[in-house]
């Protein structure tokens, strides 16, 4: 988390700016942290990066195009040196993955002294802890137990969603209604980029979780049609998926969706890791030539990332993340090989 030099630096910067560009991941931690900053600036732009967790020199247009004065980027790990050169404009990039060259970028990332806390937490206090609701779906959709003081202003403001204590984000995520919640969000960005910013939108003007769980809205219930519709999809992966893995024997097991159009494998891996907490997951789903992977262990489970790194060496791929959650890109006549090497990597026979 923040300190509060950091903290008040970030904001700062957020309020002495007048056009502010927000590029963001394509998942709850970074949607909710472009939220809470929009909600908290009032004013900006933000662009939702499908493309991988990678900012290109291909986004620089998107600053010319949009005139901005300072440019935030949350939640990726990657930024190519093309896209920090041409940017010619100030930018802070708020981080959790591997620890990376601020190269002339404020760039912050509690990485860095050994902390693992998601934007989506850093974002609630840049912006003054207005929106737990937000914060909470953002930390855990990323499997990281929110902190105490977001917690109990959470259940302060919206009583009964967390009816107890519990002790992991996986207890939050599948024994209450934050699930729901986190769901919803990660569902609507799902698709294509016009649709998954109309939702963000949508988002924005929310005013809090009991109007998407009571759909008291027409813009509740907007979202909540979306969601369904993914939903559908979701489930009928997730029984194919179910019957597939269940015939696993040993450590490792793998399913591939060959019908994910809407690219719900990263949520149902984060599900499976839950389900099948005694095995290493990869759930991939084909694009073109390639294979997506989403891969997990729970937390009692092995570290993964480091398996990963020495699995696609010699590959066509790429891939990283955390220590129980990470994501890759192999080409589909290479994935026999990786799992093989990953498995070996792993330690597995």
């Amino acid at each position: 988390m923040l300190d509060e030099k950091r903290t008040q630096q970030v904001k700062e910067i957020l309020e002495s700016c007048q056009r502010p560009l927000f590029f963001f991941h394509d998942d709850p931690d970074g949607a909710a942290s472009f939220i809470q900053l929009y909600r908290f600036k009032g004013d900006g732009k933000g662009v939702i990066v499908k493309t991988g967790p990678r900012l290109t020199s291909d986004f620089i247009r998107r600053i010319q195009e949009y005139g901005s004065d300072k440019v935030f980027i949350l939640d990726l790990a990657l930024v190519d040196d093309e896209f920090i050169e041409g940017a010619k404009t100030p930018i802070v990039w708020i981080d959790h993955h591997g620890v990376e060259d601020a190269r002339g970028t404020t760039y912050i990332n509690p990485m860095a002294w050994g902390q693992n806390t998601p934007p989506s937490y850093m974002c609630y206090q840049v912006s003054g802890k207005k929106d737990p609701w937000l914060s909470l779906i953002g930390c855990v959709s990323d499997w990281f137990m929110p902190p105490e003081d977001l917690l109990n202003s959470f259940k302060a403001k919206y009583p009964g969603i967390i009816d107890k204590d519990y002790p992991n984000p996986e207890d939050l995520m599948f024994k209450t209604k934050v699930g729901d919640l986190v769901n919803m969000m990660a569902f609507n960005l799902k698709g294509k980029s016009t649709d998954a910013m109309s939702a963000v939108k949508v988002f924005c003007r929310l005013d809090g979780p009991m109007e998407l769980l009571d759909e008291s809205s027409p813009q509740a219930r907007w979202i909540t049609r979306r969601y369904r519709t993914v939903k559908a999809v979701y489930d009928e992966i997730r029984k194919d998926a179910i019957a597939v893995l269940e015939k696993h024997k040993g450590p490792l097991a793998h399913f591939i969706s060959h019908k994910d159009r809407f690219a719900v494998t990263m949520v149902l891996s984060n599900e499976f890791s839950y389900l099948f907490q005694d095995k290493v997951l990869v759930i991939a789903r084909e694009k073109n030539d390639e294979l997506k992977l989403s891969i997990r262990s729970s937390r009692k489970g092995p570290a993964i990332d480091k398996a990963l790194e020495k699995a696609i060496v010699g590959l066509e791929a790429h891939g990283g993340g955390h220590e129980h959650a990470c994501g890759a890109s192999v080409k589909k006549e290479d994935f026999d090989t990786f799992l093989n090497s990953f498995r070996e990597a792993l330690g597995f026979k």
